[in-house]
């Protein structure tokens, strides 16, 4: 698997396409997460800006996506210097559930921290055990649970280190 940015309207449109099979998998087991219209093109296009999507590729099979973002004041409004690199709506193809994929996609967000010489990994998910877990298991620390606004996130950050090999 390797990390790209996208480039085209073409990539937005395939990461809305997974974003949305994933809300799918996620409605049927009741783990309601996003609505639709926050994963449509227009939904995305109205929270990112170009440059922020990255996809997950496998060849050239998409297997996932994240946004990558340098600062990020509605979640993270404490931390006003440069150095953190935000991940938001990172997910990966229900298809590639249990083989590890969203871990690799964890590797592949630190490599690019590192290359950008940003000393740490920050996000927001939604406070529940799997997530809990998931992001515990790939060494993120727990800084709090909030109420945002109409959303209760719990917020994790990761040091980064160095990477020689990644520039």
């Amino acid at each position: 698997m390797h990390l790209e940015q996208a480039k085209t309207i073409h990539d937005w449109q395939s990461a809305s396409n997974l974003l949305l099979d994933v809300m799918e998998y996620l409605n049927r087991q009741s783990l309601t997460l996003w609505t639709k219209n926050q994963l449509t093109l227009d939904g995305l296009k109205n929270q990112y800006k170009d440059g922020e999507l990255y996809l997950a590729r496998n060849k050239e099979i998409l297997e996932g996506v994240v946004f990558l973002q340098e600062k990020d004041p509605y979640f993270w409004p404490e931390i006003t210097n440069r150095g953190s690199l935000f991940l938001h709506k990172l997910a990966v193809h229900p298809k590639y559930k249990g083989i590890n994929k969203g871990n690799e996609l964890i590797r592949l967000t630190e490599q690019e921290a590192a290359k950008r010489g940003l000393t740490w990994l920050r996000l927001d998910c939604d406070d529940r055990e799997p997530l809990h877990k998931f992001y515990q298991q790939n060494n993120f620390k727990l800084i709090d649970i909030k109420r945002i606004n109409q959303f209760t996130v719990a917020r994790y950050s990761k040091e980064i280190k160095s990477c020689p090999s990644c520039s």
